[in-house]
């Protein structure tokens, strides 16, 4: 099904495109984009009722010269007008079609041959037709010359004068034969097996399919003739799902078809094994981060860290606020000791760092802390009955707690049934410390869990996304590591959005005791060959380059930071995400394996002297760095 599209033009911010909304109000609701441009546009798309209010907001980024569909679920009262501005773009005016927004019982129908006007968007060997890049491939001859480069050339081991993990010899403490945590005093390190202090610099994604793959098919596109070729059917590695992405998406790997044309099918595994990790250990990086290829870590003796999160399952806890599961629930140990058995087959090996528990929860704070989100969601649930418990302790009775909270409020209304009025103004504060109650018992019922399993390796904790409130900061003393990913010029206390640390951030952090470790960040550009740059924009790839300086430098000098893995390895790929931008230059390699010299000769340069910057015997690289908005 298709239906006409109509053109509109955004001259900047303030401009807007408003849309009738056809009879209807539940369901799915859809409707087409085609992007006239080479670059992002991410749309703010506003439901508004009938006097102008707006009732919800979401933000889409349709592909660039490819026609896009749109689709999302509903509730009822869906306002009565659309209203579309551009939210982010490199540039102005944003060119686009738009067709009428539609209702649908069911979830639309697929975009079976969705119109690229300018043809394919993909070429052979996976790289952008749109874009342009220093050391962007031409034929087969020069992939296959690279790469042939890469194996021959691949060194595996550490550098001269480091441990055989990366590790510092000229500073040693008590070797346990597994990474730990180390204070001398002034700073925080990791150790590592041999007794190395260590400080972890690392990628994501080290992997030849995960986070960088070709979308062939979604829940609502098609999107095969939008690549020039494709890999042969017999090619079977190059097809598959990701297990981090909709079940729906079928996904083709043109990293995997490009080494497939330079070793065969039956050898291309190992030779990206070395490829990959001998352009790692050129670059100077001493952990493969999270979301990578963990056997083929193990066998090149490299070390890596794991994410749990695949098994944050809680069949006998239900979950009550953003995918956060009731921390009381009768059966939550169970569910815990489940979860912990993925560490099973690791937990003898030296060269695993640490696993990771989740990664960016749901509960992360952008909305309402999870006792508040309980309340509004959950009309009976066991961790309810506790927070009625902590209140009543707290106040005595229900004139306590209506004096504390400024309204009349009774304990029963807390223990159960539908919470459908307005917080009170009195109530942030105790929610908020039963939310790290709640935090705290979750997070510790786990972490002991997984050390039954595995007493060895170090719980890196959840990877907040950016630096914690302080109601869950105050919950993760269960961690080893406190860890968090951090999308700014420089890493500091303070969470996104706001403008100076939480009061209270340092001292809750310095009254933990423990250290902190970045699980992402990066930097992009739009000359790497890609529409889009990424969460945080720079110039170019010199650029790129003098930004990752200045982010790792800084890190390093930190004395409560013991490591930072950028996000990620390779670029993704220009097709990676239909609706969202997310097809970005922010890797070091390309979908080719051609690096992006500028940024790996900085990042050389930082890792050449990682350890003279941690021991504080070396200022961090202070080069000004343009860094420019909107991003993504």
């Amino acid at each position: 099904m298709k239906t006409a599209l109509t053109w509109h033009e955004w001259k900047g911010y303030n401009d807007s495109l408003e849309l009738p909304l056809p009879a209807g109000d539940a369901g799915w609701l859809w409707f087409d984009l085609l992007l006239d441009s080479t670059w992002f546009a991410t749309l703010a798309v506003s439901w508004l009722d009938a006097i102008g209010t707006e009732i919800r907001r979401e933000h889409v980024a349709p592909l660039t010269k490819c026609r896009t569909r749109i689709a999302l679920p509903m509730g009822r009262n869906a306002g009565e007008r659309l209203v579309l501005r551009v939210a982010r773009a490199p540039e102005f005016p944003v060119r686009c079609a738009v067709s009428p927004p539609a209702w649908s019982a069911e979830p639309p129908e697929a975009l079976a041959d969705p119109e690229l006007p300018v043809g394919p968007l993909l070429d052979e060997f996976g790289q952008s037709m749109l874009h342009d890049h220093a050391g962007k491939t031409r034929n087969e001859a020069e992939l296959r010359a690279r790469l042939a480069v890469q194996h021959r050339e691949a060194r595996l081991e550490a550098p001269t004068g480091l441990s055989r993990w990366g590790g510092d010899l000229t500073r040693r403490v008590k070797a346990t034969g597994f990474f730990r945590t180390h204070h001398d005093g002034r700073r925080w390190w990791l150790v590592d097996p041999d007794g190395s202090l260590f400080w972890s610099t690392g990628a994501d994604c080290v992997h030849p399919t995960i986070d960088h793959e070709t979308c062939l098919t979604t829940r609502f596109m098609r999107l095969e003739r939008a690549a020039a070729w494709l890999p042969p059917e017999s090619w079977t590695d190059c097809y598959g799902t990701n297990p981090y992405h909709p079940a729906t998406n079928r996904e083709a790997h043109f990293l995997i078809a490009n080494f497939i044309r330079a070793f065969g099918p039956e050898d291309w595994r190992e030779a990206w094994r070395r490829c990959a990790h001998g352009e790692f250990r050129r670059i100077g990086f001493n952990t493969i981060g999270n979301w990578s290829d963990e056997a083929a870590a193990r066998a090149s003796g490299i070390p890596y860290v794991r994410p749990l999160e695949l098994g944050f399952k809680f069949p006998r806890a239900p979950f009550i606020a953003d995918g956060f599961p009731d921390p009381f629930a009768p059966g939550i140990e169970e569910d815990a000791a489940v979860y912990a058995e993925q560490l099973r087959e690791t937990a003898d090996d030296p060269a695993l760092l640490g696993y990771f528990l989740h990664n960016e929860p749901a509960w992360h704070g952008w909305g309402a802390p999870p006792a508040e989100a309980m309340l509004a969601r959950t009309e009976e649930a066991s961790s309810r009955v506790e927070l009625a418990r902590f209140l009543r302790e707290k106040y005595g009775d229900d004139a306590g707690l209506s004096a504390a909270w400024g309204e009349k409020v009774t304990l029963a209304q807390i223990e159960r049934g539908r919470w459908s009025v307005p917080l009170p103004p009195g109530a942030k504060t105790d929610l908020e410390a039963f939310s790290t109650v709640m935090m705290e018992r979750l997070c510790r019922l786990l972490s002991d869990a997984c050390r039954r399993v595995d007493p060895h390796h170090l719980n890196l904790g959840v990877r907040w996304w950016t630096f914690p409130p302080l109601w869950a900061l105050r919950a993760m003393g269960s961690f080893d590591v406190i860890s968090f990913n951090y999308y700014q010029p420089k890493v500091v206390l303070v969470s996104y959005g706001n403008d100076a640390e939480e009061p209270g951030a340092r001292e809750t952090l310095a009254a933990l005791h423990r250290p902190c470790l970045i699980g992402e960040w990066h930097f992009g550009s739009l000359d790497g060959g890609l529409p889009s740059a990424g969460l945080y924009r720079v110039r170019d790839q010199t650029e790129r380059g003098k930004a990752y300086r200045v982010y790792l430098e800084h890190a390093a000098a930190l004395p409560w930071c013991v490591g930072a893995h950028w996000f990620n390895f390779y670029d993704r790929n220009a097709l990676y995400s239909p609706s969202s931008s997310e097809n970005y230059n922010i890797g070091f390699l390309d979908m080719c394996h051609a690096p992006h010299n500028p940024l790996c000769e900085a990042a050389q340069a930082s890792h050449a002297w990682l350890y003279e910057v941690t021991a504080g015997e070396v200022e961090p690289f202070a080069e000004e760095v343009e860094y420019l908005f909107p991003s993504r």
